[in-house]
């Protein structure tokens, strides 16, 4: 909830830290899986804490009717629309997972016994190359072994695959998210029914205004 201290609106009780956690949580975390587990535990204890206040510290606020978040809505759905794509590239293009399950596909008989050396290749030391790219490296002129597919049809159609593979899971999350926001309505069905019943009360109540006769106030006899 927004709350007003002042004529302004606390950078504390706005929704603006509860976004950035929400982006840095959602964006990364195929790079940190317990980024959301981390997040809840804050946020339960957060809300504890804020229930503490609430009840001992501070002045009961006054609440006030809103029709929603506002812009923050939009907000949200944008970084969750980045966040499944963010996602999907650094699974595909950054782990593993994708060029194993190729090199399976392509070499069905061979496992993942040759999936280093198919990944990796080398050559002798010399001067034009550093260290720094090499795997294993001691002196001058020793075998230099670096990550770099030499068969180029390979890295094509590896490529490709990361790419159909990118395409595939931003659509099924997103078909997924969709159908899941049409299967849950935004109003639960015992609050639908609820406000029904305050309306047609209400409407009922009017009516029967509208049908009753109007009083009969007789003027007082002049004596």
């Amino acid at each position: 909830p927004l709350f007003r201290s002042r004529g302004a609106l606390s950078f504390n009780t706005s929704p603006a830290r509860l976004v950035i956690q929400l982006g840095f949580v959602t964006i990364f975390v195929a790079a940190m899986p317990l980024a959301p587990l981390f997040s809840l535990l804050n946020n339960i204890v957060e809300i504890r804490l804020d229930a503490k206040k609430f009840i001992s510290v501070y002045r009961r606020p006054v609440a006030m009717k809103t029709d929603g978040i506002g812009i923050w809505q939009t907000i949200i759905s944008t970084i969750v629309t980045f966040a499944v794509v963010a996602n999907a590239f650094l699974i595909a293009f950054t782990s593993e997972v994708i060029p194993q399950i190729f090199y399976r596909y392509v070499y069905p008989t061979d496992g993942l016994d040759g999936y280093v050396t198919n990944v990796i290749t080398n050559y002798t030391e010399t001067h034009n190359t550093t260290s720094s790219q090499c795997f294993t490296y001691v002196n001058e002129g020793d075998t230099c072994y670096f990550k770099k597919l030499t068969d180029e049809l390979y890295y094509y159609r590896l490529f490709l695959i990361r790419a159909i593979f990118v395409i595939l899971f931003e659509h099924i999350v997103f078909g997924v998210s969709r159908f899941i926001d049409l299967l849950v309505p935004d109003i639960p069905r015992s609050l639908y029914l609820k406000i029904k019943r305050e309306e047609y009360m209400a409407s009922s109540a009017l009516t029967e205004d509208l049908d009753s006769p109007p009083p009969d106030h007789g003027e007082k006899s002049m004596v």
